[in-house]
């Protein structure tokens, strides 16, 4: 009786993990690599470099003001380039706010 109990919990432990990755492989084709989710995420991040770049008469070769742009927006990469060059390449930092506090102090420094 002992041995049916423990291969019944172990199919149904394989069972589980192989609905939960099933699912899990679903959520991620849906909500982050699907058109719909690429898109909307790309348009998100060129519409803050537009108005940043407004706002700030950033030009292609200001690449102290295009750095500090890629580092408050977090997993954007940036490549600015004429035909022949590439001027600007950078990006995917990420930077934990847990503290933010020492947040607002880094900023007033900026």
């Amino acid at each position: 009786m002992l041995t049916i109990v423990v291969l019944a919990t172990i199919v149904l432990a394989i069972s589980l993990y192989g609905v939960s990755d099933w699912l899990e492989n679903i959520l991620i084709e849906k909500f982050y690599k699907s058109d719909a989710a690429i898109e909307k995420n790309v348009g998100k991040a060129y519409s803050g470099l537009e108005e940043y770049i407004a706002n700030n008469n950033v030009k292609g070769t200001d690449t102290e003001k295009l750095q500090k742009w890629v580092k408050k927006n977090d997993y954007t990469y940036l490549t600015v380039s004429d035909d022949t060059n590439t001027v600007f390449d950078g990006g995917w930092s990420y930077s934990p706010t847990t503290d933010t506090k020492n947040q607002e102090r880094q900023e007033v420094n900026d």
